[in-house]
């Protein structure tokens, strides 16, 4: 009888430093407006410090890394052609800092637009 409490008491416990660890969880709206105007949003969940690290995780983003940071050359499989660039938002304003120096806030939406080369 003892040893089934203590079971039961252990696995509360290990149940319980679980939750504590998914405390760092954050929820973000991810949205990709693509070359031809159509768009997909996505819920992030993620404990990354970075809007960067979770989309490179969730493979919704690749790029070059340079000097300046992550130059982000495809989003969600669709690749910036010719001298066309995706452009980084947050909650629709035009990012002051790159998609790899943004740490993530939650419940903010952060966007990638397929911009045209002028």
């Amino acid at each position: 009888m003892k040893i089934t409490k203590i079971l039961v008491c252990l696995a509360l416990l290990l149940t319980l430093a679980g939750c504590g660890a998914a405390k760092n969880e954050k929820e973000f709206t991810f949205k990709v407006k693509f070359e031809d105007s159509t768009s997909k949003t996505y819920k992030i969940k993620t404990d990354d410090k970075t809007v960067g690290e979770a989309l490179q995780d969730k493979k919704l983003i690749e790029g070059t890394k340079s000097s300046y940071g992550l130059f982000v050359t495809e989003v969600a499989k669709q690749k910036a052609e010719n001298n066309d660039y995706w452009a980084f938002y947050i909650d629709g304003k035009m990012a002051p800092t790159g998609v790899d120096a943004t740490k993530v806030v939650a419940h903010k939406t952060y966007s990638f637009v397929y911009t045209k080369a002028d």
